[in-house]
């Protein structure tokens, strides 16, 4: 990842084309070393612009299909089995006005009471 972190960013300040050295010599400025996959993947990317790399892997996660996230179940199963939907809506709670225009008392004074009149 620290790979291809340095190559966008090298690419993002006008190099198009970074090589292995200058890629080291970033990651080297931030105490970081390169992977040893380095090679390999300046191999990929020879002759090929950033922005086709991007619509590539775009139209790669596009292709996958929507991701669930782990852990997202149930712990038992049960409810996610039975495909009934619960009859009751949750209740939302009710967000309070800020007198202070939306800065939660911040800058102290709790109440609406003004003081500097």
């Amino acid at each position: 990842m620290k790979d291809i972190a340095a190559y966008l960013l090298l690419v993002l300040g006008g190099n198009n084309n970074p090589t292995a050295y200058e890629i080291t010599k970033l990651l080297g400025s931030v105490g970081a070393s390169p992977s040893d996959n380095l090679q390999k993947l300046l191999e990929e990317l020879q002759g090929k612009t950033l922005s086709e790399v991007l619509a590539a892997g775009e139209a790669k996660l596009a292709a996958a299909g929507p991701m669930v996230a782990a852990g997202s179940g149930s712990g038992s199963g049960e409810k996610a089995d039975s495909g009934v939907a619960d009859a009751e809506p949750e209740e939302e709670e009710e967000e309070e006005s800020d007198a202070e225009g939306g800065m939660g008392g911040l800058f102290g004074g709790g109440g609406s009471d003004d003081s500097d009149s």
